[in-house]
């Protein structure tokens, strides 16, 4: 846990105006500057899920992501590694302690939230109006209730907590694996090689160039096969696109 934290510290300093987010040249710029975490080559970051290529010149790493993600994973018996804890976790676990309900009135899911403080973001704060707004618009395709297991909640949690919760990839465009899993899949290393990290660290930013904001994807997943009242861990997901 010590080491997820400090991961998380040394990423911090480097985030993009607020976004969760380290320009992918930043993130190599420390590996070049003798860390020795932080090279990941882009496939590999692309696959765990922990790049975001929104803007395809100017890819982030996604603090969370990368944080919580397969490659800071420990490997301790052939059957399970040991993973970084989800600061994210704690926030759903006072939501489900509160509602003990699948799905949640955007209002009240509204007034919890702001009282709940993480890390890096003050309890007793007044949400922004988008953030609000975004509720009220998950709920308006469901029946006036805001799932708290589907994807678009997830999104608005990541919004909301961009340090701590991670950003909800739709399905299928991610595989994660620990870095032993991936070089033997890929037959490759999982580390950028010198050029191609100096080509990212080095890559001048066009001053026009627009500002880079926190995606949102309009398709909601939601567990398969819920049944009233549970609020177990989805076993399944079925994929919702929203015009």
């Amino acid at each position: 846990w010590r080491e997820c934290i400090e991961f998380k510290n040394m990423l911090l300093p480097l985030e993009f105006k607020g976004t969760g987010r380290v320009r992918l040249g930043d993130f190599y710029g420390t590996a070049m500057n003798g860390t020795w975490q932080f090279s990941e080559n882009p496939a590999y970051l692309r696959e765990l899920g922990a790049l975001d290529e929104s803007d395809p010149a100017n890819p982030f790493v996604i603090i969370p992501n990368y944080n919580n993600g397969h490659s800071n994973c420990v490997g301790a018996t052939p059957y399970h590694d040991v993973c970084c804890i989800s600061e994210c976790e704690a926030l759903t676990e006072a939501i489900e302690k509160k509602f003990a309900a699948p799905a949640v009135a955007p209002q009240d899911l509204a007034a919890l939230m702001a009282t709940l403080g993480s890390s890096t973001v003050p309890a007793d704060r007044e949400l922004s109006s988008v953030l609000v707004q975004r509720l009220h618009a998950i709920a308006e395709v469901h029946d006036g209730l805001v799932p708290i297991y589907g994807r678009l909640f997830a999104q608005w949690m990541h919004h909301a907590y961009p340090r701590e919760c991670a950003y909800p990839h739709l399905a299928g465009t991610t595989s994660p694996m620990n870095p032993a899993e991936w070089a033997s899949v890929h037959h490759a290393a999982i580390k950028a090689g010198g050029s191609e990290m100096r080509g990212f660290a080095f890559r001048k930013q066009r001053k026009n160039a627009p500002l880079h904001t926190v995606p949102w994807i309009n398709t909601e997943e939601l567990p398969a096969g819920m049944q009233g009242g549970a609020i177990g861990p989805p076993v399944a997901w079925v994929a919702i696109q929203f015009a």
